[in-house]
C-alpha cells in the first residue's frame, strides 16, 4: 500500500507560537506502510511520541528515549519513604486502645440524673422469679465472695467504667457472687453531694441485665459502705448444669 493513500491530508503548520495543528481527514494512525507506524511529530499536541522533524520511525524511539533520560542516575536503595521516619508504631497499644474504645461504647449505664440515696440508707434489689431463699442467703452474706471492687477515691465517670467491666469480667469468668466496696459518702462537706457514688451504684445494678439480685452488705464486709451483688450464670454455665441433671 502505498503511503499517499494511507494519509489523504496532511497538514502541518508551524506558527509563532511554534504550536503545531494537525488535520488528519482519515486516519493515518490505524494505516501502516511497510509495517512501520507513522507518528506526528513532538511539537504536534495530538501525539504521544515526540520527534523533532517532523514524522519518524517506530525504529527511533529508543534512540529519543535515550537522549530523553541521558544523565539520570538509579536509586540505590530499595526503600522508599512516603513520610519521615519516626518511631516504631506499636500496634498492640494500638488495638488495646481500640477495644477499650469499644468497651465504653457498648457501657449503657448513665451517669446523668439519679436518684439519691442516704449514706444510711439500705440497698437491696432482686429480680422478679429469684427465690426468696436466695435472696435471703446473699443477705445475710452467706454465700462465698469470688470477687472484689473497690470504688474508694473513684470519681463518677471512673466508677462507671469500672462497674460496667467489672460485671462483664464475673460473668464471662462465671464468678456469681461478688462485693462492690462503694462507701457511705457521708464524709463529703456539701449534703447535696454525699452518698453520690452509692446512689449511682443503686441505680447501675438494676440497670445491668446480668446481675439478678444486691444487698448492702453485713457489717463485717463493709456494712452499708458495701454491697453484695448476684450475677446470673454465664451460658456456659447453664449448659455445664443441664448436663449434670441429664447425668442424674
Amino acid at each position: 500500500m502505498d503511503s499517499n493513500t494511507a494519509v489523504q491530508e496532511l497538514t502541518l503548520s508551524i506558527k509563532t507560537t511554534e504550536k503545531l495543528s494537525c488535520k488528519l481527514a482519515t486516519g493515518a494512525f490505524d494505516n501502516c506502510y511497510n509495517g512501520t507506524i507513522l507518528r506526528l511529530s513532538r511539537y504536534c499536541s495530538c501525539s504521544a511520541m515526540m520527534c523533532r522533524g517532523g514524522i519518524v520511525h517506530e525504529d527511533d524511539e529508543a534512540s529519543l528515549f535515550a537522549q530523553e533520560v541521558a544523565g539520570i542516575q538509579q536509586l540505590q536503595t530499595q526503600e522508599v519513604y512516603l513520610g519521615k521516619k519516626g518511631p516504631q508504631v506499636d500496634f498492640d497499644a494500638r488495638k488495646q486502645a481500640a477495644s477499650i474504645a469499644q468497651e465504653a461504647d457498648r457501657n449503657h449505664l448513665s451517669q446523668d440524673y439519679v436518684e439519691k440515696v442516704e449514706p444510711n440508707d439500705v440497698l437491696e434489689f432482686k429480680r422478679s422469679g429469684m427465690q426468696d431463699g436466695v435472696f435471703k442467703r446473699l443477705r445475710q452474706g452467706k454465700y462465698g465472695i469470688e470477687a472484689r471492687l473497690d470504688l474508694h477515691r473513684h470519681t463518677v465517670a471512673q466508677a462507671r467504667e469500672q462497674v460496667y467491666q467489672f460485671a462483664e469480667d464475673c460473668v464471662r469468668h462465671d464468678i456469681r457472687v461478688a462485693i462492690i466496696v462503694h462507701g457511705k459518702g457521708d464524709r463529703t462537706p456539701d449534703p447535696n453531694d454525699q452518698a453520690m457514688i452509692k446512689s449511682y451504684i443503686n441505680k447501675w445494678l438494676r440497670d445491668l441485665d446480668s446481675v439478678m439480685a444486691f444487698h448492702s452488705a453485713q457489717r463485717h464486709h463493709g456494712g452499708l459502705g458495701a454491697g453484695y451483688v448476684l450475677f446470673k450464670k454465664s451460658d456456659k454455665a447453664r449448659l455445664e448444669n443441664w448436663e449434670k441433671q441429664q447425668k442424674r
